[in-house]
């Protein structure tokens, strides 16, 4: 004799059948923003296992965002669903922050709830033993550089600078090269939450320029025996003045041989006659 049940199971299985192919078909829209680098964002990663994994491996469509520079990736909300997604963004003026949320608090394309919104380097130890997924085996290598080259460098730089007892000011748009400088750790999350690898070694070729440069100035200033290095006039102070094209010199110091005035990427006037360097 046939149960209720028995005669209710087929319906039932037609009905989860029903039921999974809806969530299959759910989508959940994503925007980001592009061609702004590391001033722009949020962009989403998603936690698999101990990987960050951006969101747009998951979509079946990019489409173009109301403006410009965004982007809106459609995602099935099934592939997602319930799992951690990391939002890394930053302010204009180069603040980086870090969202923790789920797909399930987006609407419209941007989360409107948050677990936590913080400062990137108040958040770092929750996610230090996540890998960034990488693609290409070129950014694979230049993340082995910044672990055994880049940072070894910085601290050698930040070193002599409390050796020495002045100040590195970091003006102009070299926010990311004081990350590089003061948290090596938050320069690094920085630079790889930029959707795509070329992005990310395009980013870190420029701060990898400037910190060799400094580390060089590092150097020359210790073979040529600075003893002390010069304050700006209205300051007073030690310094290492940091901007690109800066009418300004980077440091002056005092030598055994007299004083000694430096410039890194020193922009000469148009107007200067060129037998005048």
């Amino acid at each position: 004799m046939r149960t209720w049940l028995d005669r209710k199971l087929p319906e039932l299985k037609l009905v989860d059948k029903v039921r999974s192919t809806c969530m299959e078909q759910q989508t959940v829209k994503v925007k980001e923003e592009i061609r702004r680098g590391t001033r722009g964002g949020p962009y989403v990663y998603v936690v698999e296992r101990d990987e960050l994994v951006h969101v747009s491996d998951y979509a079946i469509r990019k489409l173009p965002g109301e403006y410009d520079d965004e982007v809106i990736y459609e995602i099935p909300a099934y592939k997602v669903a319930g799992k951690v997604l990391y939002c890394f963004g930053f302010s204009r003026s180069g603040g980086e922050f870090l969202g923790k949320c789920k797909i399930e608090d987006f609407e419209n394309g941007r989360p409107k709830r948050y677990e936590y919104y913080k400062l990137l380097g108040e958040c770092v130890d929750e996610i230090r033993n996540l890998q960034f997924c990488v693609k290409d085996p070129i950014l694979t290598a230049f993340q082995r550089q910044f672990q055994q080259l880049s940072i070894p460098m910085v601290h050698e730089i930040t070193e002599y600078e409390r050796i020495r007892g002045f100040s590195i000011s970091f003006m102009g748009h070299q926010a990311r090269l004081e990350n590089a400088i003061r948290n090596p750790e938050v320069y690094y999350f920085t630079f790889m939450s930029l959707p795509g690898d070329k992005s990310r070694i395009n980013s870190f070729k420029v701060t990898r320029r400037w910190a060799y440069q400094l580390w060089v100035l590092k150097l020359v200033c210790e073979a040529l025996q600075i003893s002390k290095f010069k304050g700006h006039a209205y300051e007073g102070k030690p310094y290492w003045w940091i901007e690109q094209g800066s009418d300004l010199s980077t440091c002056a110091g005092e030598a055994c041989l007299g004083d000694v005035t430096f410039w890194l990427e020193y922009q000469p006037s148009k107007g200067a006659q060129p037998r005048a360097f």
